[in-house]
């Protein structure tokens, strides 16, 4: 063997032996430096009907999940970004699923009068058959439709009877009839009462609207906050809707849109999948906070196994470190 391959050799040596060495310490404290995992999310079985009501008193006992989110980066236009994260709450009542989603926000967005202007939003997207692979995380593609429930602010609060003005004035505006509501009187979907849109889509460009508008929903705004409820019948209305069952589980992910941050189309949000595990179990009931449960706060025991095992990491860190240089410094000494 050459001096050249020798060197080769110390330094492939060397680079395994950390490789080794980071790998025996992820695996034995069952740390994971970077992972993707899905979120599952509990449907628990809802003693009393929550209608759609974001504020309804049940909510205060389902467990909520906390869903990290991110700027859009997989089609054009990219961005968005600016929700952090959101809280998702689920529960199936009378047949019904019913998705209760929170997230914070500074403004309240409910007007695209203008056209600098854009509406809050939020979306479900789930697999156009529960039981099919997962689709893309964005819109589907064409083996692999999703169906989207889509609840917007601006749909919410409806049209203005009159239109927003900066300096301007009217001194004749049409009123609220269909004569001068094209949209209302062509049954087109996003001009209908409801605040929500039961879409289909199998790939970027080929969204449209389900025949049968079935998914209801309403939103408020509170203290910086949007809460949001989605609720569909379990039983699909077409072939390209999902159908749910007690038992089944089912990946989805979600999105929203900031409107005063110009946030519209691709530019949102997004989380990565969450998997609905819908069960037949009742919402648990609240632990008491005088029943001294372990996970009011870590006992000193706690703490100290903590320590213990951070010190385990610090060390074997720390010789693989040492050796590092020993190696390193033969390596030189050797040229």
């Amino acid at each position: 063997m050459t001096y050249r391959d020798t060197t080769m050799s110390r330094r492939m040596l060397t680079i395994a032996g950390l490789a080794l060495a980071v790998g025996l310490v992820t695996q034995v404290f069952g740390f994971q430096l970077a992972y993707s995992q899905t979120l599952s999310v509990t449907v628990w079985s809802a003693d009393e009907d929550p209608g759609v009501d974001p504020n309804w008193s049940g909510w205060d006992a389902v467990p909520t999940a906390r869903v990290p989110l991110t700027a859009q980066q997989v089609t054009a236009p990219m961005g968005g970004g600016s929700a952090p994260s959101m809280n998702v709450q689920t529960v199936h009542s009378d047949g019904d699923l019913v998705v209760r989603i929170s997230w914070r926000d500074a403004t309240e967005d409910t007007s695209t009068a203008k056209p600098e202007l854009f509406a809050d939003a939020v979306a479900i997207q789930f697999p156009a058959s529960a039981s099919s692979s997962v689709p893309a995380i964005c819109m589907g593609q064409a083996d692999g439709a999703v169906n989207i429930w889509h609840w917007r602010a601006d749909s919410q609060a409806g049209v203005s009877a009159l239109p927003e003005l900066n300096d301007g004035y009217v001194d004749r505006y049409a009123d609220t009839s269909e004569t001068y509501y094209p949209a209302t009187a062509s049954d087109n979907p996003f001009a209908a009462a409801s605040a929500v849109q039961n879409l289909l889509v199998g790939g970027f460009g080929t969204l449209t609207a389900a025949d049968d508008q079935t998914v209801i929903g309403e939103g408020q705004y509170e203290d910086n906050e949007w809460a949001v409820v989605l609720r569909r019948s379990f039983v699909a209305p077409g072939a390209e809707h999902p159908q749910f069952d007690v038992g089944q589980e089912i990946d989805v992910a979600l999105a929203v849109w900031n409107g005063s941050e110009d946030e519209r189309d691709g530019i949102k949000s997004v989380s990565q999948f969450v998997r609905f595990s819908i069960t037949d179990s009742s919402v648990p009931a609240p632990v008491a906070s005088d029943a001294g449960v372990a996970q009011a706060s870590p006992s000193a025991v706690g703490y100290v196994l903590v320590g213990v095992f951070a010190g385990a990491v610090l060390v074997l860190l720390l010789l693989a470190l040492i050796w590092f240089g020993v190696v390193v410094k033969s390596i030189r000494d050797s040229d």
